[in-house]
């Protein structure tokens, strides 16, 4: 048996398969396929090889035509440039794997107790299984949708090469110039050569149609125009993100309607903001932020257990009592609150170096021999630090009242001015919204303080009234 002949163009659909194996002979040929069964040279075929569209021997045997040749190349390389465009492979896509690759991501981004030792809890167990399944419905949804899309794009690969195929054969006794074929078409004295002219302009014309819908068709299936347009006008896309993911076409379409509704919209703008959300840096500290402000509500919780009282110099004795008496509560906060206090500045620096006068100051802050009150503040205050640099990097560099064009950046920030100036100019003793009309004048007495000249927002112009 001649085992390089061994399943040539197996996988191909109606493409005849040459093979020297019977059971995949007996297999293509119970689908009606076309079979080339190669036997031993010289041997005449059996009774058993009757089953078979063709039984053949090497010296006999045919190659295949250049049409199925033709098919066979051009339908593995539109199919490769399609999962190319889709990019990726349905039938590389294993669900199970994948939903047990979310759950390891799950269980390294988890608590450090999760992560060195698994669930501890059934509520553990529970929320893994859950990631488990939702990563494996994920898996199963791409799937699905890319074998649904390639088979779509097979069936509508195979019409359009048999078009081709028959507009090849009508027009293999005519001329393949256009302007010909019009002539033709148009002023031969031969009514069927017109006709058969004719007929290959019209399919020509109909399949360049047919193409397009297509190509349209796929380009927006399962695409949302408005739903696209209304992301991009709230700042939660980009121009430039929908052109990268979705193509041209749906790039323009979306940048029509944004400009329907906003026709000041700035596309720039919104490019900017979205680079800005999507940098390196500004992930990495919003996931440092995201990690440390949990750690802060167990150093509370934790503190709690401790029996400390108003006076620091009898918390410093408990303190010492209880490590000497082996109880956990102060060794417990400590090294929770070491850790933490690591954690915390590398989010509020946004780099894994932190300031070591940074760290000095926070841990005498978190002293555990201070007052209940005292340590809660220094805890309230980190996490309003951590809060306010997670505005920072989650706050987009343009204003989405600039970018549509509601507000010029001018305006904009002459109201974030008059806005803060409202707000912090009663310290200062002076009026919320600072105008020169509004200036107070030498000697006035306002909220219970005299006026002695300068600059009204510095509080040494101000002297309480006696």
């Amino acid at each position: 048996m001649r085992e390089d002949l061994e399943d040539l163009y197996q996988d191909e659909g109606d493409t005849p398969l040459l093979t020297n194996v019977r059971s995949h002979a007996d297999f293509a040929a119970g689908q009606g396929r076309d079979v080339y069964f190669a036997g031993n040279e010289g041997e005449a075929p059996t009774e058993a090889d009757r089953k078979y569209k063709f039984s053949v021997y090497p010296e006999r045997m045919r190659k295949p035509t250049d049409d199925e040749l033709d098919f066979f190349t051009k339908r593995r390389d539109f199919m490769n440039r399609a999962k190319q465009e889709l990019g990726y492979d349905p039938l590389d896509i294993d669900p199970v794997k994948e939903g047990y690759a979310a759950g390891d991501k799950y269980l390294a981004g988890a608590n450090p107790v999760i992560r060195l030792f698994g669930p501890q809890t059934q509520e553990d167990h529970r929320q893994l299984k859950k990631v488990v399944d939702e990563g494996r419905r994920k898996a199963e949804e791409r799937k699905s949708y890319g074998m649904k899309l390639l088979d779509g794009l097979d069936t509508m690969f195979r019409k359009d090469y048999a078009a081709e195929v028959k507009a090849r054969r009508q027009a293999a006794e005519l001329p393949g110039n256009e302007t010909e074929l019009i002539n033709i078409a148009q002023n031969d004295p031969d009514p069927v050569r017109r006709a058969q002219a004719q007929m290959v302009l019209d399919a020509a014309r109909a399949r360049k149609v047919e193409l397009e819908k297509s190509k349209a068709a796929t380009q927006l299936q399962n695409v949302d125009i408005n739903a696209l347009a209304d992301s991009v006008m709230e700042g939660h896309d980009s121009p430039i993100a929908v052109k990268n993911t979705r193509g041209a076409n749906i790039h323009a379409m979306v940048k029509t309607k944004v400009l329907e509704k906003y026709p000041k919209f700035d596309m720039t703008m919104a490019d900017a903001n979205y680079k800005w959300k999507q940098s390196a840096t500004n992930q990495r500290t919003i996931n440092f932020v995201g990690g440390a402000l949990p750690r802060l509500g167990a150093l509370d919780d934790q503190l709690k257990k401790l029996p400390n009282v108003d006076l620091n110099m009898i918390n410093r004795v408990m303190r010492l009592a209880s490590k000497e008496f082996g109880k956990p509560e102060y060794t417990n906060f400590e090294s929770n609150r070491n850790a933490i206090v690591q954690e915390i500045n590398t989010a509020l620096s946004g780099t894994s170096q932190a300031s070591d006068m940074r760290i000095k100051i926070e841990l005498e802050n978190l002293e555990a021999a201070r007052s209940p009150q005292q340590i809660r503040g220094a805890i309230e205050n980190l996490r309003l630090a951590l809060e306010a640099r997670l505005d920072v990097d989650l706050s987009p560099l343009y204003p989405i009242e600039v970018v549509r064009g509601e507000k010029t950046m001018a305006q904009y920030k002459k109201e974030l001015f008059a806005k803060y100036r409202h707000d912090y100019a009663p310290h200062f003793g002076q009026e919320a919204v600072g105008v020169s009309a509004n200036m107070p004048k030498v000697g006035e007495v306002r909220k219970g303080y005299r006026f002695k000249g300068g600059n009204p927002a510095d509080k040494n112009s101000w002297e309480a009234v006696r």
